[in-house]
């Protein structure tokens, strides 16, 4: 028998690992790059530090004037005012919900990336692109 510590550990553990599930739950699988397209990359191709460090002050200039703040501060009630959702983006998100078994943080967190992204390409409405880009 375990001592009543471990058990006790045990026990939060199982319920932190319910509520906190959308957070490692999720699984990622890439196709690695053909060696020969990393290789033949030069400076010329690839945006300068400069130039992305602009983009994201850009984006980050923008959320300060619309909301007063950044998008990783909003609250939930927030979130939903700034990124209004077409019937398509609400069927798109509702399936992804139930295939990942989004909570409702996980839920929110990618309406505030997909609003970060649309920041980013200077756009004001969060489209079905930066969506599917922040899930």
């Amino acid at each position: 028998m375990a001592p009543p510590n471990v058990t006790a550990l045990n026990t939060r553990l199982t319920a932190t690992k319910t509520k906190y599930q959308d957070h490692y739950s999720t699984e990622l699988t890439w196709c690695p790059l053909p060696k020969g397209t990393l290789l033949s990359q030069n400076s010329e191709d690839a945006e300068s530090r400069r130039t992305i460090r602009q983009h994201v002050i850009k984006a980050y200039n923008i959320q300060l004037a619309r909301q007063s703040k950044s998008n990783d501060k909003l609250t939930p009630d927030e979130v939903e005012k700034l990124v209004p959702l077409t019937k398509e983006n609400k069927q798109l998100l509702s399936s992804v919900i139930d295939k990942l078994a989004l909570s409702a943080h996980g839920y929110h967190r990618i309406l505030k990336v997909a609003r970060t992204i649309a920041d980013l390409a200077r756009d004001e409405k969060v489209g079905k692109p930066h969506l599917i880009e922040a899930i």
